[in-house]
C-alpha cells in the first residue's frame, strides 16, 4: 500500500487517496508493460499497450487537485530557463536531464522492438483549430508518456510515499503533455489494432 503525504487544495489531510492509489497501479502497469523483456506477438502487444494507455489516462482524470510542496521546482521550469543551451550542454549541466535522456533511449529501443518499428501516423494538435496534421510516431508518444509518469514513480523510491509535488506533476502532465500524447496514441493504436 502507498502512503500519501500531501494535503489537498481544500486543506484536509489525505492518508490513502483511492484515486492516487489507482493511478499508481495504472502507471506501474503501463511502465512495466513497456519495460518487459519478454516479447509478445505484435497484435497482442498492441492490445495490451492500448488497454494500459486507456487505463492510465482514465486514472489520471481522477487525480485530485493538490498544491505542490513549498519550494518545488518542476523539471520543465529548468528546461524553460535553459532552452537556449544546446541539448548536449543541458544534459551535462543537469543530472536529472542525463538520467531522463538515458531512460528515454532505453525505453525507446524497447518500444520499437515490441512494435516492430516506430509506427508513423498523422496527428492534429488542436482539433478545434484549422491546422495541418503533423507526422509523429507511436513510439515517440509512448516514450513521452512513460518518461513523464516514470519520474513520479521513481520519486517515490522504496518508501511508497507520494509527495504532493509528484501528484501535482502527474496531473499537470495529464493536462499539458503526457495526456495529449495519450489521447493521440490511443487513436493511433485503436486504428492499428483493429485494422490488423
Amino acid at each position: 500500500m502507498f502512503r500519501l503525504c500531501y494535503t489537498c487544495c481544500v486543506g484536509k489531510r489525505s492518508g490513502d487517496d483511492p484515486a492516487v492509489v489507482s493511478f499508481i497501479a495504472a502507471a506501474q502497469s503501463f511502465c512495466g508493460l513497456l519495460e518487459a523483456k519478454t516479447r509478445r506477438s505484435k497484435p497482442h502487444f498492441l492490445k495490451q499497450v492500448l488497454s494500459a494507455t486507456v487505463a492510465l489516462y482514465g486514472a489520471g482524470l481522477q487525480l485530485p487537485n493538490v498544491r505542490p510542496d513549498p519550494g518545488f521546482k518542476p523539471l520543465g521550469a529548468w528546461f524553460e530557463e535553459n532552452k537556449g543551451l544546446p541539448i548536449g550542454e543541458q544534459i551535462k549541466q543537469n543530472p536529472k536531464i542525463q538520467e531522463r535522456s538515458r531512460r528515454q533511449q532505453l525505453i525507446r529501443r524497447s518500444i520499437i522492438l515490441s512494435l516492430g518499428g516506430e509506427l508513423r501516423y498523422q496527428k492534429v494538435f488542436d482539433p478545434f483549430q484549422d491546422q495541418e496534421p503533423v507526422t509523429t510516431t507511436v513510439s515517440d508518444d509512448l516514450e513521452d508518456i512513460y518518461c513523464d509518469v516514470k519520474e513520479g514513480l521513481l520519486a517515490m523510491g522504496g518508501s511508497g510515499r507520494v509527495s504532493a509535488s509528484t501528484v501535482w506533476e502527474w496531473k499537470f502532465g495529464l493536462e499539458s503533455h503526457w495526456g495529449r500524447h495519450a489521447v493521440s496514441v490511443i487513436n493511433a493504436l485503436h486504428s492499428r489494432y483493429f485494422s490488423t
